[in-house]
């Protein structure tokens, strides 16, 4: 018996995938024969995500992983990234028997949510299929007109089935606390708030809280996680007029808010300005831009997007001492 690889026995076990072909010849023969025998790859079951927080120590996304089924049956999960070009890009790997957490800390959680999947790899080097993905939760709050109301902005978490929102606030006085909770709506992405009383000269920031309907467990630290937290939004305070223009803009509005793709952008400053006016998407792609010159006292204008898909949009304002970005909601 003589096989490609080299082996000259009859059986072969525990083979690698592949083509092989093998000759067997006889002793008192000079007749001989041969045969090609094909060993199909066979990749190990999809993994799953449990569950993808913010870590509050590095505030990076915290991917938890459920445990495969059979104990050293997968040598490593592998973790992978939606892009900005829309493919999913490698990020990091991780060995099963030392933890199932693995933590990007590249991300950038304070501009936009991040959409993640894994495949598990076998002893033999077979990858997976791509499980699920789950995508993040991301939270934007902004001040209205008065400056004394906050409002919250965040998108569904996606990956695993929850019913409810909590929203917490921070503020210097308080603390962490819970302000309300609000129902998940099925097929709903998107999802607004109005705080109506936060603390005025204070500084205040929102979390926005999933609670599991089961914990996901972390090996390394043989600890639960019940939770899933937003990252947190940017630290505002109320009733503080320059709480976060430019000195040579008063005020910036966009009404509706949310809309169909049809709104309106008022804009008040103080100084005649040139203006460029960026929408950018949750993904931090560009979308659209455009420019207006010597503009004095006010500027007005609906900006039409019928063609752009629903999800979460900012509008960013550049002027010459400085800019200011405001989140939209497009339904």
């Amino acid at each position: 018996y003589n096989w490609s690889d080299g082996s000259n026995i009859q059986d072969m076990q525990n083979a690698q995938s592949g083509i092989y072909t093998l000759k067997v010849a006889y002793q008192d023969n000079p007749c001989s024969t041969t045969q090609v025998i094909e060993i199909p790859t066979k990749p190990p079951a999809p993994g799953a995500i449990c569950m993808i927080s913010v870590d509050s120590i590095t505030d990076g996304n915290l991917v938890v992983i459920n445990t495969p089924g059979i104990p050293g049956a997968i040598t490593s999960y592998n973790l992978y990234q939606l892009s900005k070009t829309g493919a999913y890009q490698y990020l990091d790997s991780r060995d099963p028997s030392v933890s199932n957490t693995l933590i990007d800390a590249a991300s950038e959680v304070d501009i936009t949510s991040y959409r993640y999947r894994i495949t598990m790899v076998d002893a033999c080097g077979n990858e997976s299929e791509p499980s699920p993905y789950h995508e993040t939760m991301h939270v934007v709050v902004t001040p209205d007109l008065s400056l004394t109301r906050a409002n919250i902005f965040w998108n569904a978490y996606k990956g695993f089935e929850y019913g409810f929102f909590q929203i917490y606030r921070y503020s210097g006085y308080a603390g962490l606390e819970i302000i309300d909770t609000i129902p998940k709506v099925a097929d709903k992405d998107f999802y607004t708030y109005t705080d109506l009383a936060p603390p005025l000269d204070d500084t205040v920031y929102y979390v926005i809280v999933i609670e599991l309907q089961e914990p996901c467990i972390s090996t390394k630290k043989a600890g639960t996680h019940n939770t899933v937290r937003s990252n947190k939004s940017r630290k505002l305070k109320f009733g503080v007029e320059s709480v976060q223009n430019p000195g040579s803009i008063r005020r910036l509005n966009i009404y509706p808010n949310p809309n169909r793709g049809t709104f309106n952008v008022r804009l008040e400053m103080n100084d005649r300005l040139d203006v460029i006016l960026r929408i950018f998407d949750a993904q931090g792609r560009m979308v659209s831009s455009w420019q207006r010159a010597g503009i004095r006292g006010m500027l007005e204008e609906t900006v039409r997007m019928p063609e752009t898909g629903p999800g979460l949009y900012h509008l960013q304002i550049l002027v010459n001492d400085g800019q200011i970005n405001r989140p939209f909601i497009i339904e």
